[in-house]
């Protein structure tokens, strides 16, 4: 998969931590060869440790086959794309905060569920985080569309819902509830993404992004022509008149009047 261009050069410290921090909890895990997944993670038959609500997307074991390293590999250059382009959107810290409130959300969503329902349950490796991240990238970017294997295009909005049904499969085995539940940060996040929160904007500053321009909506968006600053209220203007005229031209033409 391929996403536009990060919306400048600034840094993303965030995003390379996180990744980098996956990349190095799993390589140790690997090279151990013991059962650091299992401390990490947070599951029905291991112990209900506070941390565990943080750090079950460490529990990242990418090397039990070669197909999970493949698929591994591909997921972390995703979140890349896409984690780089929302935090240079929201800010590193702003992003961070949104970052951890996903992971906390789908451990407590997951835990609270399987709780009422007296399921077992089990929470390892990133993909609750990841897919709520590109979820919030969809919310942003719902009038692009991603080249899959650089052949197949599929909406920003359609790739939503198919990362949706991931999670939910990823975890139907322990039963449709605690699938749901696991679903629940990605719906905060399209709901964040897209400023329906009253009070909570998405980027800090109540600014929201139309095409790679950010407006802020409380106030009209002046542009300079020379020494003088049109608000778009008067190209609006200029625009209706002109379709105006075109029309009172083709309506002259259909009735044959010079």
């Amino acid at each position: 998969m391929a996403t536009p261009n990060p919306l400048s050069n600034m840094r993303t410290p965030v995003t390379y931590g996180f990744l980098a921090s996956l990349v190095l909890v799993a390589a140790g895990i690997l090279a151990s060869g013991s059962n650091g997944a299992s401390t990490l993670a947070l599951w029905s038959g291991g112990s209900l440790l506070p941390w565990k609500f943080l750090t079950y997307p460490w529990a990242f074991s990418i090397g039990s086959s070669g197909m999970a390293l493949l698929v591994s590999v591909m997921l972390l250059i995703w979140f890349y794309q896409v984690g780089s382009w929302v935090e240079k959107e929201m800010g590193s810290v702003r992003f961070l905060i949104f970052l951890a409130t996903t992971i906390v959300m789908g451990a407590a969503s997951v835990l609270a569920i399987a709780t009422l329902t007296k399921s077992p349950y089990g929470l390892a490796g990133p993909f609750i985080p990841i897919t709520a991240i590109s979820v919030a990238w969809c919310a942003r970017n719902q009038s692009q569309r991603v080249m899959l294997y650089g052949a197949i295009p599929i909406p920003a909005t359609v790739l939503a819902w198919i990362f949706a049904a991931i999670v939910f499969f990823m975890h139907f085995s322990q039963g449709p509830f605690i699938s749901l539940a696991a679903c629940i940060p990605l719906v905060f996040a399209f709901i964040f993404a897209s400023d329906r929160i009253p009070k909570m904007s998405f980027v800090q500053g109540n600014r929201m992004m139309t095409g790679r321009r950010f407006i802020n909506p409380k106030q009209k968006e002046a542009v300079s022509r020379g020494q003088v600053q049109y608000d778009q209220e008067y190209f609006d203007e200029v625009k209706r008149r002109e379709q105006e005229r075109i029309d009172r031209e083709r309506l002259k033409k259909l009735l044959g009047e010079d």
